[in-house]
């Protein structure tokens, strides 16, 4: 058997739409890897000012009325759960994974051309 008669036009139509196929999957895990990325930092920036806040308040509720102890048990109560969340959702992990997804699929995009 010759080597002309192992590459069929069939072949190369599936070779085109693996490529297609794999070109969509990288740009979708570049698009998440983003995504994923700017609400990390956005969580991030949310735990920062809360916990700025949270210690000013702390500091000023030393002989503070009752109203101004209540809003800082608010705003500890807030923080933990901004950093809880932002622990359970962990944006850069997935950001990261995202990332090597990605990678992975340019390489093989780049293999099939």
């Amino acid at each position: 058997m010759s080597d002309e008669n192992l590459w069929t036009p069939n072949i190369e139509v599936m070779l085109r739409n693996w490529r297609r196929k794999v070109g969509e999957r990288h740009i979708a895990h570049a698009i998440h890897r983003k995504k994923y990325y700017r609400l990390g930092i956005y969580m991030r920036v949310v735990v920062i000012i809360v916990a700025s806040v949270g210690t000013v308040t702390a500091a000023t509720t030393v002989n503070a009325d009752e109203s101004l102890r209540i809003f800082n048990a608010v705003i500890t109560f807030l923080l933990a759960l901004v950093s809880s969340f932002d622990s359970l959702v962990n944006y850069t992990s997935r950001s990261e994974q995202h990332k090597k997804a990605a990678n992975g699929y340019e390489s093989l995009s780049t293999n099939i051309d």
